[in-house]
């Protein structure tokens, strides 16, 4: 998780059963070699949407959970979506708008 900088990783026994969510932050980790059921915050169940759903299905799982893990049609967890992707979505579509806006307030001055 350091590492990768990532903040929710799903503790899974194989590609479709999920167990818990491991949920942490750079000064809750201990060390890599720490055995899951001993990490700072573990929950017992993840939220999931399927892969044929819409982000803003996502949205409002996201803004309750943090994060939302994607299952597609075989059942098998394929994904996972977070505030943090979330964030970046907002800023790739906003962004150009608020560009356009200062430039248009710049030239009717």
């Amino acid at each position: 998780m350091m590492k990768q900088d990532y903040s929710q990783v799903p503790v899974m026994t194989s590609e479709r059963e999920v167990k818990g969510f491991l949920v942490g932050n750079h000064s809750e980790l201990v060390s890599p070699s720490t055995p899951v059921p001993s990490c700072p915050r573990l929950y017992g169940c993840a939220q999931e949407i399927g892969a044929e759903s819409s982000l803003f299905d996502a949205v409002r799982i996201i803004a309750e959970h943090d994060c939302v893990l994607i299952r597609d049609a075989k059942k098998v967890i394929c994904g996972i979506v977070t505030a943090s992707d979330i964030s970046m979505q907002f800023q790739q579509l906003a962004e150009p708008f608020l560009m356009l806006g200062d430039i248009e307030i710049a030239f009717v001055f």
